[in-house]
């Protein structure tokens, strides 16, 4: 096992004006944008594939398996982009593995 340094972002000090939620059949994120105009996209490590699972199996074991298969199977592949890109000499966006805090800038979409 590799250990991995995970960063603590404060979304106070990046003076946060707007959240808005985004993602696709599988990822949630959040979009934030600070007031210096600066924007940053925060994707979870964790895998939602309730939208691409067909409706008799949601709710079930068969949900729960591919959740569970999709956020185990290789949680960390995006930090891998920058080396293969590189190397291929293929344009990329930089990622960071990032914890944000629990927060109150975060509006709605704060954990409770």
């Amino acid at each position: 096992m590799e250990p991995i340094n995970v960063l603590t972002v404060d979304l106070k000090s990046l003076n946060i004006n707007s959240v808005k939620e985004g993602g696709g059949k599988e990822t949630r994120s959040l979009r934030v944008e600070g007031n210096d105009g600066k924007k940053f996209a925060f994707r979870s490590v964790e895998k939602f594939p309730d939208a691409a699972i067909p409706e008799e199996f949601r709710k079930t074991l068969v949900e729960k398996l591919a959740q569970d298969g999709l956020s185990a199977s290789y949680p960390y592949g995006v930090l891998s982009m920058g080396v293969l890109s590189t190397s291929a000499r293929v344009p990329f966006w930089k990622n960071k593995l990032v914890c944000i805090r629990d927060d109150s800038t975060l509006g709605k979409y704060k954990v409770n």
